[in-house]
């Protein structure tokens, strides 16, 4: 896969290996049109273009061209960043972001993002493999404590703070803390390995 393609399927919400298996088979969406649209928003990074002509160029009249830039620019940081463990964190980050953004009330929304975790993980490995490298490689990457805190909350706006957490059922108390591997204890369930894709909605 090239960057643009990598960048294409994180633009438009597809895993990593669902984009590539639909590579080498003739299929113009993967292979020409939504390359083309990547080349088309890197353009319009590089001159500055206002939204109404991201959204004209992209023949769009559902979207703005505001919320293409900013896909767009969430997909960069992940493809872009300095190795595949820090895009794997990047790509974590921005989808709780959105998902608590959304919301976290029962089972079932847990049940969305622990799916997207899982995807996550599958395009980690996407890029792994495509560098010639283990997961090993990035262990201690992957374990590096960012916030410089040995423990932590996340509060009612999905910050840091010194209280409260999510628990079992996704909604807020004050009982699970973030241990010093950067996942909710046995009190509360999010892990950090994982996440929605830079849109916030599902990967496929």
């Amino acid at each position: 896969m090239k960057r643009k393609h990598l960048l294409a399927a994180e633009l438009f919400r597809y895993s990593l290996e669902n984009y590539r298996d639909h590579l080498g088979i003739g299929n113009i969406r993967f292979e020409s049109l939504m390359p083309r649209a990547v080349e088309i928003l890197e353009r319009a990074e590089s001159e500055q273009w206002t939204d109404d002509r991201i959204a004209k160029e992209l023949d769009d009249e559902k979207d703005s061209g505001a919320d293409w830039r900013e896909g767009f620019r969430r997909a960069k940081k992940i493809i872009d960043a300095a190795d595949p463990a820090e895009a794997f964190r990047l790509g974590v980050r921005f989808s709780i972001e959105d998902a608590l953004e959304k919301g976290i009330a029962n089972s079932d929304d847990i049940d969305v993002l622990v799916t997207q975790i899982c995807y996550r993980t599958s395009d980690l490995s996407v890029l792994l493999e495509l560098q010639g490298e283990s997961l090993s490689t990035y262990s201690d990457a992957l374990r590096e404590d960012k916030t410089h805190v040995v423990e932590g909350f996340l509060g009612a706006e999905g910050s840091l703070s010194a209280e409260g957490s999510l628990n079992a059922e996704g909604s807020l108390n004050a009982e699970g803390s973030l241990n010093a591997e950067g996942s909710l204890n046995a009190e509360g369930s999010l892990s950090a390995e994982g996440s929605l894709n830079a849109e916030g909605s599902l990967k496929a």
